[in-house]
C-alpha cells in the first residue's frame, strides 16, 4: 500500500488530501481524540467514521474546528486495503484560537528585540507552517 498524506501536525479547521494506492477495497477510518473532555451534549463530528476509497482516489481529511476548538487532540487516520494490510497514521491536531496554544490571531508570537510589548510571529514556526503547506500541495 502507498499513501500520500502529510504527517505535520494539523491546525483545527484545516483539510489535507488523502491519497492512497493499494488493493481494493481500500477503507478508511477517521478518529478523533480531544485533549479535553467533551461536554456530556457532544456528539461525534461529521468528519469521523469509515469510508471507501479507490485506488489513487483523492480524499480531502478535516481536522473538526467543532472537535478541536476546546484545546486540540489527535486525528486518527485508519487505513486498510483488500490484502488486509492496515496503517494507522496519527496527527497532532493544534487549536490557534485557545489562549496559550497560539493565541486568537494565528502561530506563536516572539518578542521583538529591545522589549516592549511589540511581538512578530515566531519565524521557524512561520516557515514550518509554510513548508508543510508546500508539501500539501504537491
Amino acid at each position: 500500500m502507498n499513501i500520500s498524506f502529510s504527517t505535520e501536525p494539523i491546525a483545527a479547521g484545516e483539510s489535507r488530501i488523502l491519497r492512497v494506492e493499494g488493493a481494493e477495497p481500500i477503507a478508511v477510518q477517521i478518529k478523533c481524540f480531544v485533549n479535553k473532555p467533551p461536554p456530556r451534549s457532544y456528539r461525534p463530528c461529521p468528519e469521523c467514521g469509515t469510508f471507501n476509497l479507490r485506488s489513487d482516489e483523492p480524499r480531502m481529511i478535516r481536522a473538526s474546528d467543532e472537535a478541536f476548538r476546546r484545546g486540540g487532540g489527535t486525528l486518527v487516520v485508519a487505513i486498510n486495503d483488500g490484502t488486509g494490510e492496515t496503517v494507522e497514521i496519527k496527527l497532532e491536531v493544534v487549536n490557534w484560537g485557545k489562549p496559550g496554544i497560539g493565541g486568537a490571531k494565528g502561530p506563536p508570537r516572539t518578542q521583538k528585540p529591545g522589549g516592549g510589548d511589540r511581538t512578530e510571529p515566531d519565524r521557524e514556526f512561520v516557515k514550518h507552517v509554510e513548508e508543510a503547506k508546500m508539501k500539501m500541495m504537491r
